[in-house]
């Protein structure tokens, strides 16, 4: 791989085939070519590369990210490690259908914040970790996709206050029992 850092030119060697080219970089949005981000590599352009010839004109525009922001806490305990998503709800026709963004994971202090591309019909949940006993939660405070609150992400813009106070649930475990009788 070589990438000159000065004017962002960039080429490397592969063996012929079809391939998804993605540009990644701090503090921009991974992209694939041709303007696809990260959750949306199946709608990315495939790259065709034959032997004995240079493929020119993958070119990228990189995006800084866009950030949805939150905690996630039940009453006064703060929650680690919740698995926080962003999905996209494509067809307004069709809530219980969402669409994968981005994702990230609480901090020590319940803190997250997703870096997202600008776009609309957003909804956020909470997954707790694996092995707790807190419930999954839409934002704001649904069970699912079809009760969450929608929002819009502007260029540049940070949606905060996404917040998730998570309850207890229980777990639900159906034993056999086997009767043994003596003859």
């Amino acid at each position: 791989d070589d990438i000159d850092q000065d004017n962002g030119t960039y080429s490397f060697a592969v063996t012929s085939g079809v391939y998804y080219v993605r540009a990644e970089a701090d503090g921009w949005l991974d992209q694939y070519y041709d303007g696809f981000y990260e959750s949306q590599r199946d709608q990315a352009n495939l790259v065709t590369v034959e032997v004995g010839q240079v493929t020119g004109g993958i070119d990228f525009t990189m995006q800084a990210p866009s950030y949805v922001e939150g905690n996630v806490h039940s009453g006064a305990i703060l929650i680690e490690n919740a698995q926080v998503e962003v999905r996209v709800l494509a067809d307004t026709n069709n809530p219980d259908q969402t669409d994968y963004v981005a994702q990230e994971d609480s901090d020590g202090d319940g803190n997250y914040s997703v870096p997202v591309p600008p776009g609309t019909n957003y909804v956020v949940v909470a997954y707790p970790e694996d092995g707790s006993y807190y419930v999954e939660q839409w934002w704001s405070n649904a069970l699912n996709s079809t009760q969450a609150s929608l929002f819009d992400v502007g260029e540049g813009e940070t949606v905060s206050d996404v917040n998730f106070d998570l309850v207890v649930g229980m777990r639900i475990v159906r034993l056999r029992s086997l009767a043994i009788t003596a003859s």
